[in-house]
């Protein structure tokens, strides 16, 4: 059995002067009437490290169940996904109000979690 090439493309977006790293398939791999999943997370960078901080499930669940945030989600099967409640869906102009707004919010981007890559 081999293993299928997993092919992914990054885009470094800046907003309100935090940085945000978006990886999703590259459009091509994607099928036609497939939704392209993308994942956000608060980038921060110097010359030798990169640390990436993906959006808190539990600290986003809390605001939307708050109405702090007006943001679509499609339910997953939670048998197959226990750890992820669902899938964000939104447009790119509400992600980016979002991403704007709680950038600084350690209860959405949770520094524990964050991942820190080290050039070599």
């Amino acid at each position: 059995m081999s293993e299928k090439e997993t092919r992914l493309q990054a885009r470094l977006l800046k907003l309100d002067g935090y940085y945000f790293l978006d990886v999703s398939r590259r459009a091509e791999d994607v099928c036609d009437t497939c939704l392209a999943l993308h994942w956000i997370s608060l980038a921060r960078f110097d010359k030798d490290t990169l640390a990436l901080t993906p959006i808190d499930s539990d600290g986003l669940n809390k605001l939307l169940q708050a109405g702090t945030v007006h943001l679509n989600i499609l339910p997953e099967d939670p048998k197959l996904l226990p750890e992820r409640p669902g899938i964000l869906t939104a447009l790119s102009k509400g992600l980016k109000n979002f991403c704007r707004k709680f950038a600084a919010d350690k209860k959405v981007f949770k520094p524990e979690s964050t991942e820190t890559l080290k050039r070599k």
